[in-house]
């Protein structure tokens, strides 16, 4: 008797492993390189870099939230430190309970070994992260403010201060400053600033694209190859995370690498081989609260369901929004039902937006 070719064993939870390096996902990780962003971060690198000889600079990073902004900036900087001998300071502002002027220089100061008490002023605080930095001679300093729209928020409390103080490091002695980089979501946020402010920040922007769709493919591809193993992604699965990303999230590749680590988990858990679109479409349910109209799920709808979610989506379109008031609805299935030659009575289409509702395709409310 032959024996049976031998099959791997997949049991719910102790499936095979997928993902190799999961880290490779998390929005803090930098990779190597940054596809799509090659001439921010050569840019980014030039100016920087230059001013390790010269003046200091003052540069803005300036795009959409989830565009490379902070990745960039980590990537240069960690070549930076290698090979330079630079002093990289970084604070997040979002991360700060309020961006107070001294809460910033606190945060910055402690990045140098300091703890600076309470009882002192916010002026006092900055002279004393000016001399920390004079310390660090003859390394040089770079400043990285993350999240500057903040400086300008209903949360800060003299945030220019802080844009202004920074700015004139060289002018207080300390000439060890090479740059101070300002990244911001919006092109205009430093309106909120006084005129002495603004001209501080000077016109050197580094500008961020919100990413196509194709280029989001490109970076989630890049991303799934280094954290699963080879051949466990199938390529159908970044497409989808790709069209929800630009879709549902703007473009945020944050959230396409949170969406396809999810999907791995979710495909691990389940003793699957592979990453596929059905994955990723629980992993947007999960994370989002949405579910996607799959054609699996189309499949399993009568003519007459997959006529009333058809008119929902072509009365959402029409409108410019999700929500769209049962009457209209009503309007747009019959309008759609004589179009197709098909007759559906409030019966029939009250239990098709039921059917719907329970699929999760639809809320009715």
């Amino acid at each position: 008797m032959s024996e049976k070719p031998s099959r791997p064993l997949y049991l719910r939870g102790l499936g095979l492993k997928l993902l190799v390096k999961p880290e490779s996902l998390s929005s803090r990780y930098v990779p190597p390189r940054l596809p799509h962003r090659d001439e921010q971060v050569d840019r980014l690198y030039s100016l920087v870099r230059s001013s390790l000889e010269g003046a200091a600079q003052v540069v803005q990073l300036i795009g959409p939230v989830g565009t490379g902004k902070t990745s960039s900036d980590a990537l240069v900087m960690r070549g930076l430190v290698e090979e330079a001998q630079v002093t990289h300071l970084y604070v997040n502002l979002k991360l700060l309970s309020e961006p107070s002027p001294w809460l910033v220089f606190s945060h910055l100061a402690s990045q140098l070994g300091a703890r600076i008490s309470r009882s002192i002023s916010a002026g006092e605080a900055f002279l004393k992260l000016a001399k920390l930095i004079e310390r660090e001679s003859p390394r040089r300093v770079v400043i990285t403010v993350d999240e500057a729209d903040e400086l300008v928020g209903t949360r800060s409390l003299k945030g220019g201060r802080v844009v202004y103080s920074l700015t004139r490091l060289q002018e207080l002695g300390v000439h060890n400053v090479a740059a101070v980089i300002f990244i911001a979501r919006r092109e205009e946020w430093s309106i909120g600033l006084s005129a002495e402010e603004r001209s501080t920040l000077g016109r050197l922007v580094v500008r961020y694209p919100p990413y196509t769709y194709e280029q989001i493919l490109d970076i989630v591809l890049y991303r799934v190859a280094d954290a699963f193993r080879s051949g466990a992604f199938l390529e159908e699965a970044a497409e989808l995370i790709a069209r929800v990303t630009l879709d549902l999230f703007e473009g945020d590749i944050r959230a396409a690498l949170d969406l396809a680590l999810y999907a791995g988990l979710i495909a691990e858990n389940e003793g699957a081989d592979r990453v596929s679109q059905k994955h990723v479409e629980k992993a947007v349910a999960q994370l989002s609260g949405r579910n996607l109209v799959s054609e699996e799920l189309v499949d399993t709808l009568s003519r007459r369901e997959r006529l009333v979610l058809a008119a929902a989506i072509l009365s959402a379109l029409q409108l410019g929004q999700l929500y769209v008031p049962l009457s209209l609805l009503k309007e747009s299935v019959d309008a759609l039902a004589r179009r197709a030659n098909e007759k559906i009575t409030e019966e029939e289409r009250d239990a098709a937006l039921q059917k719907l509702h329970d699929a999760g395709l639809l809320k009715v409310s």
